[in-house]
C-alpha cells in the first residue's frame, strides 16, 4: 500500500511539472493540520489530515476537508509523515501550503534542510544503514516540490484535536491496512526514533550521523 503510494507521488508531481510556472499571486493557499498515533512503537496506529481554504475575494467561499485511515505495526512518526503525504496527495492543483504538524522532529527535519540533506546522501547512514522511514520522507519531499510548503509547529487547538480523535479512531478500526515500508531495521539513534520532545538529543543524533557518514 506505501510502496504504491510513493509510486502515485511519483507520477503526480511528473504530472504536475508543466504547470509549475503559474503565477504565484492566483494560487490557493491551503492550510493542513496533521496528527498521527500509534500503540507502541511497533503497533497499531493512525493519521488525521484537515485541509482548510477560505478565498479573500469578494465570494468568500471556504473548503472543510477531513482525512483519516489506520496501519497495522507501524511507528507514530510514520503516522505523523502519512498525515501530511495524504493531504498534500489531496490537492487537485498547485497551492501555497501551510503545514501545521503536531510532530515538532517531522517539522525540524524539514524546515532546517535535514531531510534534503539526507535524500542527496541517498538516505545512507554510516556502515551502510540506511534513514529510518525514508520510504516516506522521500514520498513526502517530492510532493513538497510540487507546491508552495511552509511547516509549522502546532501544540493543542481545535482542529488538532479533532485530528487526534479521528487517528485515534481510525488506529482501533477492525479493518487496518498493512504498513509494509522501511521499518525493519531499528537503530540505537535514528531518524524518528527519538522523543518528540527531546528536540537537542535529536539534533545531536543528527549531527552525529552525518559527521560519522562524511
Amino acid at each position: 500500500e506505501i510502496k504504491a503510494n510513493m509510486k502515485h507521488s511519483n507520477i503526480y508531481a511528473e504530472n504536475c511539472k508543466s504547470l509549475i510556472l503559474l503565477n504565484r499571486c492566483q494560487l490557493k493557499t491551503i492550510v493542513l493540520y496533521t496528527y498521527g498515533a500509534c500503540i507502541g512503537s511497533r503497533g497499531p496506529g493512525g493519521y488525521a489530515t484537515i485541509l482548510e481554504y477560505t478565498s479573500d475575494n469578494k465570494e468568500n467561499v471556504s473548503f472543510h476537508k477531513e482525512l483519516s485511515g489506520g496501519y497495522e505495526k507501524t511507528t507514530e512518526i510514520r503516522m505523523h509523515l502519512m498525515a501530511v503525504i495524504k493531504g498534500l496527495e489531496a490537492l487537485n492543483c498547485i497551492c501555497d501550503v501551510i503545514i501545521r504538524s503536531h510532530s515538532k522532529s517531522l517539522v525540524l527535519l524539514i524546515e532546517n534542510g535535514w531531510a534534503k540533506h539526507l535524500k542527496g546522501l541517498n538516505w545512507e547512514l554510516n556502515k551502510g544503514k540506511r534513514v529510518q522511514n525514508c520510504d516516506l520522507w522521500d514520498c513526502l519531499l517530492t510532493l513538497c516540490e510540487i507546491h508552495n510548503v511552509r511547516f509549522e509547529y502546532i501544540g493543542n487547538n481545535e482542529n488538532i484535536a479533532r485530528c487526534k480523535a479521528s487517528a485515534d479512531n481510525a488506529m482501533h478500526s477492525i479493518q487496518l491496512e498493512i504498513d509494509t515500508g522501511n521499518i525493519m531495521w531499528d537503530p540505537p539513534i535514528g531518524i524518528g526514533t527519538i522523543s518528540f520532545d527531546n528536540i537537542d538529543r535529536m539534533k545531536w543524533a543528527l549531527a552525529q550521523m552525518l559527521q560519522n557518514r562524511s
